[in-house]
């Protein structure tokens, strides 16, 4: 009876975790962001995983996206988060779209071309211009003179000086809802810079339940993002 006894307990214990890991609440789950995504996307997710599943183990990475593809290769990480023109272009990797992401010229709100009502790209040559190595240019007509990976650090920057940040409003919120921070747009900027938001995972591989939590978590906050955004227009 002693024995039957912690046989069922056992059984009922692993019963219990299984619908504590089906429901996302225990277990583990392992992603990485790229840089603007981390800014971005990562304080929220974490905060909301840390409310809802207290007991899910988390492992993160912020990295390039070459690297983010080597880990997810490895089985270091189950997706990963990123910002691109396109998908990763490999058949060993499964991609969603999750939305596009603005991409802006941001100067701080008392900045010399914040007061100009006209603005041309040339205007930008007397101001440095600082973004991290990975972010794509397209219609944005700068040259960057700083390169700096670390998103805290370039804002930080850009607040301090005259230098313009190459980033995207998402990164800025907080500042532009203070009004301390303004976007810049030049006159002949005709259609606006943009990024696409991907979540990529090894091919034929399916998502754990703590993963689908947080890629559901992400597109919602994306979602209310652009909507704010849309609305401060």
């Amino acid at each position: 009876m002693q024995e039957a006894e912690r046989l069922v307990s056992l059984a009922r214990t692993l019963d219990r975790n299984m619908q504590l890991r089906g429901n996302a609440m225990a277990g583990a789950v392992g992603f990485g962001m790229s840089g603007l995504t981390s800014t971005v996307f990562m304080p929220e997710i974490l905060t909301f995983l840390a409310r809802r599943s207290p007991n899910l183990q988390i492992t993160t990475k912020v990295e390039p996206l070459a690297v983010l593809l080597d880990l997810l290769e490895k089985d270091a990480i189950e997706f990963a988060i990123y910002v691109d023109d396109i998908a990763a272009d490999d058949p060993a990797f499964a991609s969603e779209w999750v939305g596009e992401m603005p991409i802006d010229l941001i100067a701080r709100a008392d900045h010399p071309l914040a007061k100009s009502t006209l603005l041309s790209w040339k205007d930008f040559d007397r101001y440095p211009v600082v973004c991290t190595s990975y972010m794509k240019l397209g219609q944005m007509r700068v040259i960057p003179s700083i390169i700096c990976d670390n998103f805290s650090i370039a804002k930080d920057f850009m607040l301090s000086s005259d230098a313009i940040w190459l980033a995207s409003r998402f990164a800025a919120r907080e500042e532009l809802e203070r009004g301390t921070v303004k976007t810049l747009k030049p006159s002949d900027f005709s259609a606006p810079a943009i990024a696409n938001i991907w979540v990529t995972q090894p091919a034929n591989r399916m998502k754990s339940p703590a993963a689908n939590l947080v890629i559901n978590h992400l597109r919602k906050t994306y979602r209310a993002m652009m909507s704010a955004a849309t609305a401060s227009e």
